[in-house]
């Protein structure tokens, strides 16, 4: 075949004939006594085709080489004519590698098409499916003609690893999306199989087409020795919801609860539950007793301590009788802490240990608490509700900051949305305090219930939160206000109003009504038109010495008294003015007052008594003084002459 496509025989000729395309052909027709185009391709279809069949290609590359006229046709013949597709594809992968045209395309479709019809039953993954599968275009059938074969032929004698090894190759083909068919497709297998299929790919061991149901799995692992199980690395990574091992937990919990159980035995077993918990904390007291905890860590002396120690701290406070524990309790050694950080979370939730600070915590808990809060990488889940309840009292009772507190709970894994408007009345102040002053997701949470609540509140609800000492409501509407809250004013309204005209003796001190008073001033309520009527009050009644000094800055500030004939005589009558507190207040709105005293009728009585207290008892009241000055009530001489 070589001397037909570069003959040697010609010699010196060689150099007339190298460049004829047609010269094989001629010298075939020669060779074999054929007409030329039956001797092209008779001669080379057949050694074309047992090329491909042997996967080998001196002939074939030659002639590709040569430029031989029919080289396509010729090709697509012999490939038709294959016996042995698995040696072929691999020859034509070789042959073409990458390139790509109409008649390599057409090449690859024709062994496909013999493929199917030849290839017989697939029992397992070859290498040349992936590379068949690279080339064609209808790439979905043959995924799941190879799927349909692989599982098929899977029984207890299949290797794995192989079986996982061909399917990655598939996956790795351009094109293929082979996940979403075995998505589609599964394979029931033995629990010995499939506990290799997930040590091998851990959590992707779904995406494989294979599968064991839990009573099977759970029954073999209960027949298993516990040198076997301390091997076993599957746990992890099984869907808890999919895979309960019902069985195989009770197995565990009856060796854990037997009383030849040792720390060893127990160590192992417990890293079984750990494993597979699914989030949940692990109570020892479902396995033993108290005692036999301190008898287990009393005789251990490995890292597995600290388990123990973990789960003593799971009873959250009952630490007193732990005699054993008292020395352990009291330390606040940062080596100890950091072992605990990595095994706690199993026995007790981070956030019912946090709930369970108070004034008598041990240094223990505390100095893990604060480990874990201040550390970002401690993804320790929490009742967020719980510890928002109870931060005053963590915050007062531990090392940890309000802010580093308030963080952790607003970490990604925790559910901040039990905190609800139902429950912002049993939270404590600090809390929003804290809130206030730290710019993160929790903090803006809190502040937007926070005014839906104060918004929820009715009229009666306020009157009463106002009247109440330190009440949570006035305390939080000082807080964090940002809407008008109409129920609040209306409250406070009718009870500045009600005391102003003597229906109730119910009221606030004047430094409290100066709180409120300026809410309603920044949530720009009517606060002029409110001490307008209050002053109208006293305009058609009569005013006290404690209502002046409750009302009477506002009164000065909002009421118009300088242009209000009647004013002076109503709201400043000379019998009450002498108290030290009002005399400081008219001296501090003295610019009003003379207006007051310029629009009245007869303001006679009001200086005269200002006259009389200024050269009688009061006469060292430097406020009365100038106020009588300002209001020349007599002239700068006669004030020295008195001196």
């Amino acid at each position: 075949m070589v001397e037909i496509l570069t003959p040697s025989y010609l010699g010196a000729l060689e150099f007339m004939y190298k460049e004829d395309k047609n010269m094989p052909g001629y010298v075939s027709a020669i060779h074999y006594q054929l007409p030329l185009e039956d001797a092209v391709y008779v001669v080379y279809t057949r050694q074309f085709t047992k090329e491909l069949d042997d996967n080998s290609l001196s002939s074939i590359l030659a002639m590709k080489e040569s430029g031989v006229n029919k080289f396509n046709a010729i090709l697509d013949r012999a490939i038709a004519d294959v016996t042995n597709t698995n040696n072929a594809t691999m020859a034509l992968e070789k042959l073409f590698g990458i390139e790509t045209s109409k008649e390599i395309k057409n090449c690859w479709e024709c062994l496909y098409l013999k493929d199917r019809t030849t290839r017989g039953e697939i029992k397992k993954y070859l290498p040349y499916h992936s590379v068949l599968l690279s080339h064609i275009q209808n790439k979905s059938q043959l995924l799941k003609d190879l799927i349909r074969g692989y599982h098929n032929n899977f029984s207890d004698e299949t290797n794995v690893k192989d079986y996982l090894l061909g399917i990655d190759e598939l996956a790795n083909v351009e094109g293929v999306n082979l996940f979403a068919i075995l998505d589609r497709v599964k394979r029931e297998i033995a629990p010995k199989q499939f506990i290799e299929l997930v040590a091998n790919k851990h959590f992707d061991y779904k995406k494989y087409g294979l599968t064991c149901s839990d009573k099977q799995l759970s029954d073999y692992l209960s027949e298993q020795d516990l040198a076997y199980l301390e091997r076993l690395t599957i746990l992890p990574f099984l869907d808890s919801k999919e895979y309960r091992l019902d069985s195989f937990k009770e197995k565990i919990k009856e060796d854990l609860s037997s009383s030849s159980l040792d720390s060893s035995k127990a160590e192992i077993l417990f890293t079984l539950l750990k494993e597979s918990r699914d989030g949940k904390t692990i109570n020892y007291r479902d396995y033993f007793d108290s005692s036999k905890l301190e008898n287990l860590y009393n005789n251990t002396s490995n890292a597995f301590k600290y388990d123990l120690i973990s789960m003593k701290l799971s009873e959250l406070g009952s630490y007193s009788s732990t005699r054993y524990l008292s020395s352990i309790m009291d330390s606040e050694d940062e080596d100890m802490v950091k072992e605990l950080t990595k095994v706690s979370y199993y026995y007790v939730n981070f956030g019912d240990l946090l709930c369970s600070i108070d004034s008598s915590v041990h240094p223990l808990v505390n100095s893990l608490c604060k480990y874990i809060t201040t550390d970002d990488n401690m993804q320790q889940t929490m009742d967020v509700s719980c510890v928002a309840k109870r931060f005053s009292i963590i915050i007062e009772n531990s090392e940890i900051a309000a802010k580093d507190l308030v963080l952790k709970m607003n970490a990604p894994w925790n559910n901040k949305q039990n905190v609800t408007v139902e429950i912002i009345d049993s939270l404590p102040i600090e809390l929003f305090q804290a809130a206030k002053s730290i710019d993160c997701e929790l903090s803006s949470y809190l502040l937007e219930i926070a005014s839906n609540y104060l918004q929820s509140l009715s009229q009666e609800e306020w009157t009463d939160s106002l009247l109440e000492d330190n009440s949570f409501n006035v305390q939080l509407l000082k807080l964090h206000h940002t809407n008008k809250v109409q129920p609040f004013f209306d409250a406070l309204k009718d009870i500045l109003k009600k005391y102003a005209n003597g229906s109730s003796d119910s009221c606030f001190t004047k430094d409290k009504l100066a709180i409120l008073v300026g809410i309603a001033e920044e949530l720009q309520h009517e606060i002029k038109k409110l001490f307008l009527d209050i002053r109208d009050i006293f305009l058609s009644s009569s005013i006290t010495t404690e209502k002046l000094i409750l009302y009477g800055d506002w009164l000065f500030k909002y009421g118009n008294l300088s242009q209000k004939i009647g004013c002076l005589e109503k709201i400043l009558p000379s019998e009450i003015i002498d108290d030290n507190m009002i005399i400081r207040m008219l001296y501090e709105h003295k610019e009003i007052v003379k207006g007051m005293v310029d629009h009245s009728q007869d303001p006679s009585e009001f200086l005269d008594k200002l006259k009389a207290m200024a050269l009688g008892n009061r006469k060292d009241d430097e406020s009365l003084a100038d106020l009588c000055k300002y209001l020349c009530i007599f002239k700068e001489s006669s004030r020295k002459d008195k001196k």
